[in-house]
């Protein structure tokens, strides 16, 4: 699954030099500016993106000023999956914020 998502949003075979410089391009972590907004990032700690990926964008977003928080979840869910439990944090965190 993984990879077919890999190949349909880069349009190349993934481990491959080319696409692995491709994906670096379009990573969010690689393309951090002081005009961020305050992001909220959610990850399980078993799931699909490594925990070490949404720290690490975490540590370039406040390298910049950007105000960040991070939330682990239980688990190995991913995305909507985890969505019952990030609902409740994400409101707090928009009204904290806009």
């Amino acid at each position: 699954m993984a990879v077919y998502a890999a190949q349909k949003f880069l349009g190349c075979t993934p481990a491959t030099p080319e696409c692995n410089a491709l994906a670096e391009q379009g990573s969010p972590t690689h393309n951090v500016t002081t005009a961020g907004p305050p992001t909220l990032l959610f990850n399980s700690e078993s799931e699909l993106v490594d925990t070490d990926q949404m720290t690490g964008f975490a540590d370039r977003l406040r390298a910049v000023g950007t105000p960040v928080e991070t939330r682990t979840l239980p688990g190995n869910r991913h995305a909507m999956r985890y969505a019952d439990d990030a609902t409740t944090p994400t409101i707090t965190f928009l009204l904290d914020h806009l």
